[in-house]
């Protein structure tokens, strides 16, 4: 149907009638070719154009999906200072747990042993933990899981910070913390 309207198109431009085809054939044959070249990169440069879009799509898909590789890591990350057999201050009176809310007097390396049984050359799911005070800007401490010395040799190192409420005991006393929870990156 296109190339009916270029030809007739070419027709109407020159004035040729019906009865003039035959002496004409060269002039359509002459449009045809001349245009063939143009059809014919549209042809191969519209497939590749949609080719190149669709990867660069996949790609970006794949990158901002990559969170889910860490997923292991933020969960169990989240029982240091979720839980109450980790760090997470529970009310000896009323034993409710306050996540987010750090008891000083379970930060340790046993503890943190306890919270997070791992044989040391597991490598996946290490961590090293540093808590902060940020009313005093003191580092309290530093504690890691058994494999991880041996599980970031040769890899990056991610630090995720959260923002936790340090409290010791029972007591009312309590500061603005930060929990740095390194991990092995990837």
């Amino acid at each position: 149907m296109i190339w009916e309207e270029l030809f007739n198109s070419k027709k109407a431009q020159t004035g040729s009638s019906e009865d003039d085809e035959e002496e004409g054939g060269e002039e359509d044959a002459y449009a045809f070719t001349h245009e063939f070249p143009l059809v014919a990169v549209l042809a191969i440069i519209i497939p590749l154009a949609a080719m190149v879009f669709a990867i660069f799509v996949t790609g970006y898909q794949v990158q901002e999906n990559s969170f889910l590789g860490n997923s292991e890591n933020v969960v169990i990350q989240s029982r240091f200072f979720n839980s109450p057999l980790c760090f997470a201050y529970q009310d000896t009176a009323t034993n409710r747990v306050y996540p987010g809310i750090i008891d000083l007097s379970k930060f340790g390396q046993e503890r943190m042993d306890l919270c997070y049984e791992v044989p040391e050359n597991y490598i996946s799911g290490c961590f090293r933990i540093q808590l902060k005070n940020l009313d005093t800007n003191k580092i309290i401490g530093s504690v890691e899981s058994k494999n991880f010395g041996k599980c970031i040799t040769n890899y990056q190192i991610r630090k995720d910070p959260y923002y936790v409420v340090l409290k010791s005991g029972d007591s009312d006393e309590r500061f603005a913390g930060l929990m740095l929870i390194e991990s092995r990156a990837g």
